[in-house]
């Protein structure tokens, strides 16, 4: 079984649907706020892109992520990056930064928040800063792979600011 957390009405193809609003393509309702209606160990894979910013709790949703997903199960997650233009609502409740997006929950991570929380549940696969494309973002493919040789620099300096990216990708492999 594969899930498409917070789908909104633009289901992954071969994914099932999964949001907190009964919309097109949403083919089960649930909260990321509440335990997830799947039993331990039933997920092949997890696609949630733009929908944790807005859980009220990360720790718990995260562990029920892994609670659902099989061993191996793979979860891609993307959310705003927090220069961008879409980290800030009024209904978001959280905003991302690439060092520590997650770091306490990825096996053998070597950032701080890791060692505090020590979780491991995750390997992680590959992680990136996305910036926009199009017409008026031409520089952006040719800034996209710099900045994510350097993220850390990036996110502490000036250049975030001048060059805001759009969101943060992230693969993870559940450890179990």
């Amino acid at each position: 079984m594969k899930l498409d957390i917070g789908c909104d009405s633009n289901k992954k193809e071969g994914f099932i649907g999964v949001d907190k609003f009964k919309l097109k393509g949403v083919d089960i309702l649930a909260d990321i706020n509440k335990r997830l209606p799947f039993k331990i160990n039933s997920v092949d894979a997890i696609y949630c892109s733009h929908v944790l910013m807005y859980s009220k709790n990360i720790d718990f949703t995260l562990k029920e992520f892994y609670r659902v997903c099989k061993p191996g199960a793979i979860i891609e997650i993307k959310v705003p990056h927090f220069s961008s233009h879409t980290s800030v609502s009024e209904f978001t409740l959280i905003r991302f930064r690439y060092m520590v997006l997650f770091s306490g929950y990825i096996k053998n991570s070597n950032h701080y928040e890791a060692k505090e929380k020590n979780e491991g549940l995750f390997i992680q696969l590959d992680k990136k800063l996305v910036f926009e494309k199009g017409p008026l973002f031409f520089y952006n493919r040719i800034l996209e792979p710099i900045f994510n040789k350097i993220p850390h620099y990036y996110e502490r300096s000036f250049l975030k600011a001048l060059f805001p990216a759009y969101e943060i990708y992230l693969k993870l492999k559940v450890v179990k």
